[in-house]
């Protein structure tokens, strides 16, 4: 019975493609019911008194993609730095025939082809806009669908969206490394296209994001579980045959349909079980408790030793005598499932082994920079104190948050890094991080406790700055691991460190909250912190037990913050701009560049503009958000704090 007519029949049907269905008012019809969709549409028929009908069609199963108009298409790749990389190219003729092809760009011209050494500076297709930026932030969903164009119709909609390049079968070819750090935290919709191709290109994608939410395009089709070879419909075809909103759009994310059962590997059979489970039960009756899995090195151990699982197979025959029947592979991933079992991470057993043996006296810590930096400012205290904690809650809690790097600064031969490996202990330690945009570098954030960053003072480039304040934040890393078949999401139980004998070396006077500095004004005493080591983790330990806070308060950041400035790097226009803008209320960017420096307007290129917002920051502006007219032209303001 409908409640709004009294009527046993709600609806009528004008033909047997469409029907007239009072029961919805207005703008609460649902997008389809019973195979029929809703067009938008109402009319007023007088039908059942004053009230308005819902125009809904039967839905057509459309099963080929209908033919693109002749037109010439471009889409724009980006690298972490607003930087162009890649153009592709498609021309449709607009009688079925397309066309495809990648430029890469060098020296400013576009090149045709795309080779490996720009992989690696290849993002997911438009990832940075604000518009994905903001659905990452609010964990609003972002969809993963395959083409540049679908990408840009979902967001012309106001819906988050993003694509791999290449298309179907093309995930971990180009920037694959890049993709799964660019989705980091995001509430991933994986949305196929409705082929073979499609599906098994989504699925290669949820091996990657296995919580990731699906949506199928033409939801209710029965042809999902009959996948044409190549050339079915999408997500672009179901918006444009429906009309459909982006509120629509979104209502149809959904959970993974089930896929075709299938066997794991060629060859795995009933009778292959028996053999596999026999060879787990034998090597797990003899190396259960000598297997342990290293979370820090990121190893297999056996009795101690590492213990490299490609092999397993020979040195269990060979070396221990063991009839193993399985292959190579499985018999490595039995070994691998045995010694994460008993995973452990070496840096807790030690701090778990001197608490126990010095107990929760933290008196250690009381004037600790004083004894070995030299300094004897109570805020210098603090940090080195909170950076020790920091760093007993990385290997307590890998991943935790800890954006900060602290760096000492002082004469060359004070012994700067000889305190950090000391205090890391020579197999905790690395010295040889590079650059941040170098994906091996990142396996190294895996390989030890603490690690310094090499070079100090080239890091802190100005075009290299976002990319080191994006890299010190991270929590979690996407690299493969030693013996690893594939990407993994590794939670960060390191923490970065820097030494520097400069006196000016921080380039970026907005980004410099990253870094905490203390000054090193008396050799280090290498022998002393050897004898205390041990106490001074214990006392680290104890704080870290009792919710010691490894960030700063409010007050103490600005007490940092002021004291950074002396090691601010410093620049001749600071003088000139300060003098210009002393009794101005609100200035342009290109104001500063055209009247004080007298550059042309076709010369404000990102440097000098970047230079110029630099200096602002510092002198205690800020950028408006509407931009303003100024000597005619529509321009930023900037305005004092």
């Amino acid at each position: 019975m409908c409640g709004r007519t009294k009527d046993r029949d709600c609806s009528w049907t004008l033909d047997e493609n469409r029907v007239l269905c009072h029961t919805y008012a207005k703008e609460s019809a649902p997008s389809a019911v019973n195979g029929y969709h809703f067009t938008g549409k109402y009319c007023d028929s007088g039908l059942h008194g004053a009230d308005s009908a819902a125009i809904y069609v039967k839905q057509l199963e459309r099963t080929e993609k209908p033919l693109k108009p002749a037109q010439n298409q471009e889409f724009i790749y980006h690298d972490a730095n607003g930087r162009e990389v890649v153009r592709v190219r498609r021309v449709d003729d607009g009688k079925g025939k397309r066309q495809f092809w990648q430029e890469n760009k060098r020296s400013n011209r576009w090149e045709k082809g795309l080779p490996e050494s720009v992989y690696d500076r290849i993002h997911l297709y438009r990832i940075f806009d604000p518009l994905n930026q903001r659905a990452i932030a609010d964990n609003q969903p972002i969809l993963i669908v395959e083409g540049e164009g679908k990408v840009d119709l979902l967001m012309s909609m106001g819906i988050a969206a993003t694509c791999s390049l290449g298309g179907a079968g093309k995930w971990r070819k180009y920037g694959y490394e890049n993709y799964v750090q660019n989705l980091n935290g995001a509430s991933i919709v994986i949305c196929p296209d409705r082929d073979e191709p499609g599906i098994k290109h989504a699925e290669d994608i949820a091996q990657d994001f296995p919580d990731a939410q699906w949506l199928y395009a033409y939801p209710d089709s029965p042809l999902w579980s009959k996948l044409p070879p190549a050339g079915g419909v999408d997500i672009a075809d179901w918006i444009q045959d429906y009309s459909l909103s982006a509120a629509d759009v979104l209502a149809a994310i959904s959970t993974r349909l089930a896929p075709k059962s299938e066997p794991e590997r060629p060859g795995d059979t009933p009778e292959e079980i028996p053999k596999l489970l026999r060879d787990y039960r034998l090597i797990e009756a003899r190396f259960l408790e000598r297997l342990r899995f290293n979370t820090l090195f990121k190893q297999i151990e056996l009795d101690g030793a590492e213990f490299d699982p490609t092999s397993a197979k020979l040195e269990l025959i060979v070396t221990h005598r063991l009839s193993i029947r399985s292959s190579r592979e499985d018999v490595s991933d039995i070994v691998m499932k045995l010694a994460k079992q008993n995973a452990y991470s070496p840096v807790v057993e030690y701090l778990n082994q001197v608490h126990k043996r010095y107990g929760n006296d933290t008196s250690i810590l009381n004037g600790l920079a004083l004894r070995y930096l030299g300094t004897s400012e109570e805020l210098h205290q603090v940090l080195l104190k909170k950076f020790l904690v920091g760093a007993v809650a990385r290997a307590y809690e890998p991943g935790c948050k800890l954006d900060c790097a602290l760096i000492l600064q002082g004469k060359q031969g004070y012994g700067k890094s000889t305190f950090f490996r000391i205090l890391a202990g020579e197999q905790w330690f690395d010295d040889s991080l590079g650059s941040v945009s170098d994906k091996d570098e990142r396996l190294k954030l895996h390989r030890a406790w603490i690690i310094e960053w090499a070079e100090l003072e080239t890091v802190f480039g100005r075009k290299d700055i976002n990319q080191v304040k994006a890299f010190i934040t991270c929590p979690i890393d996407h690299v493969r691991p030693p013996y690893g078949r594939s990407v993994e999401a590794m939670k960060r139980a390191s923490v970065i460190v820097g030494t520097t004998n400069q006196q000016e070396f921080l380039a970026d006077m907005t980004g410099n909250r990253r870094f905490w500095v203390l000054p090193v004004i008396q050799p280090i005493d290498r022998v002393m912190l050897q004898q205390q080591r041990d106490r001074i983790w214990a006392a680290a330990v104890t704080l870290y037990r009792a919710g010691e806070k490894w960030w700063l308060d409010q007050e103490q950041e600005a007490r940092v913050e002021q004291e950074r400035e002396q090691y601010q790097i410093s620049d001749s226009w600071a003088d000139a701009i300060e003098e210009f803008v002393e009794f101005k209320n609100q200035v342009a960017i290109a104001e500063i560049l055209e009247n004080l420096f007298k550059l042309e307007e076709s010369k404000h290129d990102k440097v000098s503009q970047n230079r110029v917002k630099t200096i602002l920051y510092a002198l205690g502006w800020k950028p408006l958000n509407n931009a303003r007219i100024i000597d005619g032209k529509r321009r930023k303001v900037w305005t004092k704090i």
